[in-house]
């Protein structure tokens, strides 16, 4: 996998997790779709799981570990931002 695909991984893991709030509005979208970023740990482990299994290569599980480690050391600026954003629009 290459460096376009890793961070095409990096913005479907913030989407993902704002398109499953968008019911409840788009701040209340962004706010949970930041803070569902960081779940490294977990995507880690599954890459993990795959790689002892077989059912993904090297590089595949380079790329999620790196994709993991991404997400998570953003996620405090991005959450920042949002919350910030989101107390701005309440006032």
């Amino acid at each position: 996998m290459d460096t376009e695909q890793t961070l095409l991984l990096i913005f479907v893991a913030f989407l993902a997790a704002k398109v499953g709030a968008m019911t409840k509005g788009e701040r209340t979208a962004m706010t949970l779709g930041a803070g569902m970023v960081p779940r490294g740990e977990v995507g880690i482990v599954v890459a993990m799981i795959g790689l002892s299994m077989g059912t993904i290569g090297l590089s595949a599980y380079s790329v999620m570990v790196i994709v993991s480690i991404a997400t998570t050391s953003y996620a405090p600026f991005l959450i920042r931002t949002v919350v910030k954003a989101e107390a701005k629009n309440k006032r």
